[in-house]
């Protein structure tokens, strides 16, 4: 089972709105986009279509299990979106050194002022003196790898 089994679950709640236990693919949709999820669309009417779901919905249990089955990298980089939309205090798309210190914290990563200036400059690879989503997800990702 997932590690990310409570997000799931809050997807599921969330989305279902009129409390019947079912979601249809425009509801489920919608709420992953809100979690995170990028070009998710597709695979979920596939999926719905397979079950003969596109009539009725599906189940808390059908929906936990199929994100048990999507790769683990999906999962991920949805949650990253999510801390990051989450620090970016002024919604502009980008962190910046305060913002960007902030969620390292939230990572595990306890930096000094000095380090994190230095991080930032190898991170921000197009040198806005930001971070930007894509430069964040990457840094992640290849930290996980190394």
């Amino acid at each position: 089972m997932s590690h990310y089994q409570e997000d799931f679950a809050a997807i599921f709640k969330m989305a279902n709105k009129n409390a019947n236990g079912t979601l249809t693919l425009e509801e489920l949709s919608s709420q992953m986009r809100a979690f995170g999820y990028r070009n998710i669309d597709k695979p979920l009417e596939i999926y719905f279509s397979r079950l003969g779901a596109d009539r009725y919905g599906i189940s808390l249990e059908q929906f936990l299990g199929s994100m048990d089955c999507a790769p683990h990298q999906l999962h991920r980089a949805a949650y990253l979106r999510r801390v990051f939309r989450e620090y970016d205090k002024d919604g502009n798309g980008k962190l910046d050194r305060r913002e960007f210190h902030d969620i390292c914290s939230k990572l595990g990563e306890r930096l000094t002022k000095e380090e994190t200036e230095v991080v930032m400059m190898v991170l921000d690879k197009n040198l806005n003196s930001y971070i930007d989503l894509e430069e964040f997800i990457s840094a992640i990702n290849h930290k996980a790898v190394n």
